[in-house]
């Protein structure tokens, strides 16, 4: 009779579903890399709700399987939708695990079954590429949004211990979070008008349509106004989940699921030559920024730029920083990236005003250009205030704090 009544209402269906979502499918993630697991276990305290943990990782993939594939309120790039934009957001704000099912059904449904089984015209794009980079940039959103948020805040769990009366964590902890998402969700927002260019410029004989551009630009703050409603959402439900007794147990032996993993295996990537990867992270950031580029020796030359950055974080080539890298590592990760923030936007106003405006004091200093080497410029001197901000791999020489 219980076995019946639990297949007639679902709950069976529901209980292996959670099962496997915050269990088996990190633990997989794991045997192919450590940060998909970090992605795949992001959001475990969704797992302490049965029908939440259980179904909302099946919305997510099915969700952005249906955007994907019937290119939902968009006829060619997913930034023409604000409305997939703030499910999107949503989305990754609340898990780093739902974000990446979102990213996988859209990509397989947009890239496989839209533009390769359901089109039957050349229309845009042509490339695959343009294609990659387009579902790169998406995954900013949905995945790195979580994970970047994560690693902001975590400096200060000590601070807030220490100095923080307990009855007003949570309120800091929910702002916080929020403000940091807001920041994030803002530099993206602003980053992808160009970087989403390859799409049309690098890859095909085209311009960048309006609709692409507009909904950031005009109703973007309903964008940040999604997030940020997800990010205090996310908060109270993971106040709740350490503080609600039942809450805290089920919490519990969700993560000595996640302990379970077999440590003695590294995983796959993870085993891969460390100058491999460092070669390959620095050909994805080259191929990502290819909607400023206007030669190829522009692509060489960042090529070139992003491997010694790479390879100098990794240790595989020592530069003479070791003093000042001990140094800045002291400050927090979230102020020094304010710092390099504002650095580089000091930068920009010297390099990028005078191509916009007449009237700019730096007019004399630079030469208006008919391309984009200015931003290219602009990103290159970016690139490097960053890495001398956090010059070394996250985990790698940290001080003891």
């Amino acid at each position: 009779m219980a076995a019946s009544q639990q297949g007639a209402d679902g709950s069976g269906a529901v209980d292996w579903l959670l099962h496997f979502c915050w269990g088996p499918l990190p633990r997989t993630a794991y045997r192919v890399s450590s940060a998909l697991t970090v992605v795949f276990s992001d959001g475990l305290y969704l797992a302490v709700w049965r029908r939440i943990g259980g179904l909302l990782p099946l919305i997510s993939l099915v969700s952005g399987l249906v955007f994907g594939a019937g290119n939902v309120g968009f006829e060619n790039v997913f930034s023409e939708s604000m409305l997939l934009m703030q499910l999107a957001g949503m989305l990754g704000v609340l898990s780093g695990q739902l974000g990446a099912l979102f990213l996988a059904g859209f990509a397989f449904g947009d890239g496989l079954i839209h533009h390769t089984l359901l089109s039957s015209s050349d229309a845009l794009p042509n490339s695959r590429g343009a294609l990659v980079i387009e579902y790169a940039l998406l995954g900013f959103l949905t995945i790195g949004l979580p994970l970047a948020t994560k690693s902001l805040l975590a400096p200060f769990g000590p601070f807030v211990v220490r100095r923080v009366p307990e009855a007003l964590r949570p309120t800091f902890a929910i702002t916080a979070h929020a403000l940091v998402t807001i920041c994030l969700v803002y530099f993206w927002m602003h980053s992808l008008p160009m970087l989403i260019r390859p799409y049309w410029g690098w890859f095909q004989e085209a311009s960048p349509s309006v609709e692409a551009m507009a909904p950031l630009q005009e109703t973007g703050s309903r964008l940040l106004y999604a997030c940020t409603v997800a990010s205090v959402l996310r908060m109270v439900m993971q106040t709740l989940a350490l503080n609600v007794l039942t809450l805290r147990l089920r919490l519990d032996r969700a993560e000595t699921t996640l302990r379970s993993l077999d440590s003695t295996s590294e995983p796959f990537l993870d085993r891969a030559p460390q100058l491999l990867q460092v070669l390959l992270h620095a050909a994805s950031m080259t191929f990502l920024l290819a909607g400023v580029y206007s030669g190829w020796i522009e692509v060489w030359i960042i090529l070139l730029l992003t491997s010694i950055i790479q390879a100098a974080r990794h240790g595989l080539i020592k530069l003479p920083i070791e003093g000042w890298a001990h140094r800045v590592e002291r400050i927090p990760l979230i102020f020094r990236l304010a710092a390099g923030i504002g650095v580089v936007y000091l930068v920009g106003q010297v390099v990028l005003r005078p191509q916009y405006t007449d009237d700019s004091m730096w007019r004399w200093l630079v030469p208006k250009a008919d391309n984009f080497r200015p931003i290219l410029f602009a990103t290159g001197i970016g690139m490097i205030v960053l890495f001398l901000l956090s010059p070394r791999a996250a985990g790698e020489g940290r001080l003891p704090r």
